[in-house]
């Protein structure tokens, strides 16, 4: 399957997200009943340094490790990474926000294991978790990972 590369696999889950996330919040938000999570308001195709405003998701490659297929076609093994912030002054709230943003992004991603026919296998690959940072107002900034590993043959010209 062709995808043409890192730039559009990036760009379908962009779109799968934007189109899933609101949704599976809600079912969650129903599920747990303790308190609502905020609608993603930035996504980003694009690891960022600076982010304004919460909560946002990142999408981009960690690495594409390939290998030659056979003379016009390679075969790429990506790890992609969806990273969600999140932000509040109360840090078991925050973090329990992160785990079910994770949870949603997750369950957005594996409904579609080959990205809508664009890949040969995407595969989840865990959670990570980054360390807090302390933001002005005694707030506190909190980031989770998801990985998947995604498997595809690109056409080389």
């Amino acid at each position: 399957m062709a995808t043409k590369f890192i730039e559009s696999i990036l760009g379908y889950i962009d779109t799968r997200l934007q189109a899933g996330m609101a949704a599976k919040l809600n079912v969650i938000d129903t599920e747990k009943g303790d308190f609502v999570l905020d609608d993603i308001v930035n996504y980003y195709q694009a690891k960022k340094i600076l982010i304004s405003n919460f909560p946002s998701i990142e999408i981009y490659p960690v690495n594409s490790p390939g290998s030659d297929k056979h003379s016009n076609a390679v075969e790429c093994n990506h790890t992609i990474a969806i990273r969600v912030s999140a932000t509040g002054d109360d840090e078991e709230t925050i973090a329990k926000k992160i785990y079910r943003y994770q949870r949603a992004i997750t369950e957005v991603i594996k409904t579609d294991d080959d990205l809508g026919g664009n890949v040969d296998l995407c595969r989840f690959a865990g959670h990570e978790y980054e360390d807090w940072e302390s933001m002005e107002g005694g707030a506190y900034l909190y980031r989770g990972i998801v990985l998947f590993e995604i498997n595809c043959e690109e056409t080389v010209q």
